[in-house]
């Protein structure tokens, strides 16, 4: 018998019962399609969303002076402590902080959000509404944002502002 037959043996075949498992997870995949058409649509699964940090990066003194804007700026001052990264500064951001590929730009309920500015924009999300979530651009009308909600009813596209800039009478 050869080194390699020892260390890795050879499995046995798949028997019938567990070929036959994947034809019946696709019947009940195209149930549940015909079932989401109806309703809305829910994410596609993923790993778990982490982020690493959640707080903002403030920029080096802007809580000490109202001229300083607290969006981040980079210290470049050969003194500065935040730069030289002394302990008991502010944190800087640097690549470690970054996302997971997978999860980067997912909002908690598992979509991308897509901006829509009309119902043509829509029946782009047709084949992606596992994956992409619309979201309807600030400057439509109340109009054209009831279009839009009806239409992402029929495709079964989730909307992220759906009730936005509509009002109702009671």
């Amino acid at each position: 018998m050869p080194e390699a037959a020892r260390i890795f043996p050879v499995h046995a075949k798949r028997t019938s019962k567990s070929q036959a498992a994947p034809s019946t997870s696709i019947i009940t995949a195209i149930d549940d399609d015909a079932d989401a058409a109806a309703t809305m649509v829910s994410a596609k699964s993923h790993v778990p969303i982490v982020k690493k940090r959640t707080a903002r990066f403030n920029r080096h003194q802007s809580d000490r002076f109202k001229c300083v804007a607290p969006s981040w700026r980079k210290p470049k001052g050969i003194d500065n402590g935040v730069r030289r990264r002394f302990k008991g500064t502010a944190a800087m951001p640097k690549i470690g902080y970054g996302s997971n590929k997978r999860t980067r730009h997912m909002m908690p309920s598992g979509h991308k959000a897509f901006l829509v500015n009309n119902t043509r924009d829509l029946d782009l999300l047709l084949m992606h509404n596992k994956t992409y979530a619309a979201e309807i651009a600030h400057a439509v009308s109340a109009r054209k944002r009831i279009e839009i909600v009806a239409r992402a009813k029929e495709l079964g596209v989730k909307v992220t502002n759906g009730k936005a800039k509509i009002s109702t009478e009671s």
